[in-house]
């Protein structure tokens, strides 16, 4: 189990590290052996965008860090009391790695025309 604990992974197939603050993995057993993990953070912004960018980027960084997609991830809204969840198959790894390229190069395209170096949001 990690809590509130911040990770950087090097992702080779954007070519860029991705750092994650986690604020709860836990670790499931189960019968074949094959542990799972689940993925919770507290989050404040609520807005669709936000999630889906912590959703794709969390599936990325635990397939790079941990060898295999997370059983469960969790979004956790303490002001509303809401909870936000989805449980990645398989196939959700190549879409996870299309939405990242995508969100790369508009961080690219920004820098480009702005001159100044932007980063990914540590979710």
């Amino acid at each position: 189990m990690a809590r509130f604990e911040s990770f950087t992974v090097y992702v080779e197939e954007l070519d860029m590290e991705l750092t994650q603050q986690f604020h709860l993995i836990t670790v499931q057993d189960q019968a074949d052996g094959e542990g799972g993990y689940i993925v919770q953070k507290l989050v404040a912004d609520e807005n669709p965008e936000s999630l889906e960018l912590y959703f794709h980027m969390t599936v990325v960084f635990g397939m790079c860090a941990f060898g295999r997609l997370p059983s469960r991830v969790e979004a956790l809204v303490p002001l509303s009391g809401r909870r936000f969840t989805w449980k990645p198959e398989w196939q959700q790894w190549q879409k996870s790695l299309d939405y990242m390229r995508l969100v790369k190069s508009m961080l690219e395209s920004s820098e480009a025309t702005s001159g100044s170096r932007h980063a990914l949001p540590a979710m």
